[in-house]
């Protein structure tokens, strides 16, 4: 008498296979989400680092480097961080003259005695005057033409791998093969989480708790970090991907 053996049909292992699919599809759908998620996380907690070491700056700056006017309403001070300019040609020279630090981005005048806020880097004239100066929260919104970008100083060379480089590697210009280029991709392979950050200051007066108040000597400052910015009308990234509010009294 044969015996008889049990085993799987063929619908049996098609319908286990199907299930298996299916299982599988849905724990590699996580993944995608997961490491968005992870990588979000990254970039705010590198923005949030950045944005405190602007505003420590800015605190170091009114600290150090505060110039007021007597009766007038010209106020700055010098804001020294990765990504300023010009830091270099005040040096050895009195930056207590408005001649002197006039058309520099790293002079910061406060809209001292006005309504309207500042936007930063910008380039000002001589005399420095608050009141004359617009008010920039419109630009802030919508477009940012300039911002203080980090780059990197390649080894041996006297200048700093400007914005402008970067804006070609990031529009896909370019080569990484030679000369700053190979310096540069150098920077890449060390993955320096930095390198395309940059940062903006919106200035203005506080209001306090009333609105219509506006405070003598407590300024809300706004740090706009942007990431692989450049500058081209209308793209995404020359808006603020995170921002940060302080309040400071000068």
């Amino acid at each position: 008498m044969k015996q008889k053996t049990s085993g799987f049909t063929i619908l049996e292992i098609l319908i286990a296979i199907v299930i298996l699919v299916v299982g599988i599809l849905g724990i590699m759908a996580i993944f995608p989400k997961a490491i968005d998620t992870a990588s979000k996380s990254v970039e705010e907690t590198y923005a949030g680092i950045i944005a405190q070491s602007v505003i420590d700056s800015v605190k170091l700056g009114i600290r150090e480097t505060k110039v007021t006017k007597a009766g007038t309403d010209t106020a700055y001070f010098i804001l020294q961080h990765e990504g300023v300019p010009d830091l270099d040609t005040l040096k050895n020279k009195d930056y207590t003259q408005e001649n002197v630090v006039a058309g520099l981005k790293c002079t910061i005048l406060m809209p001292v005695g006005t309504n309207k806020g500042f936007l930063y880097p910008k380039t000002l004239k001589t005399p420095l005057k608050a009141s004359v100066q617009d008010d920039d929260r419109v630009k802030y919104n919508t477009y940012i033409s300039d911002i203080y970008a980090f780059g990197t100083r390649p080894a041996g060379q006297g200048q700093t791998v400007g914005v402008s480089y970067l804006q070609n590697i990031l529009q896909g210009q370019g080569s990484l093969n030679t000369g700053p280029q190979a310096q540069l991709e150098k920077l890449l392979v060390r993955k320096d989480p930095y390198l395309f950050y940059g940062f903006t200051l919106y200035i203005r007066r506080s209001t306090l708790n009333n609105p219509n108040q506006l405070s003598d000597n407590l300024y809300r400052i706004e740090v706009g970090i942007y990431r692989n910015w450049w500058n081209r009308q209308g793209h995404k990234n020359n808006k603020p991907k995170h921002s940060f509010i302080y309040q400071i009294s000068f």
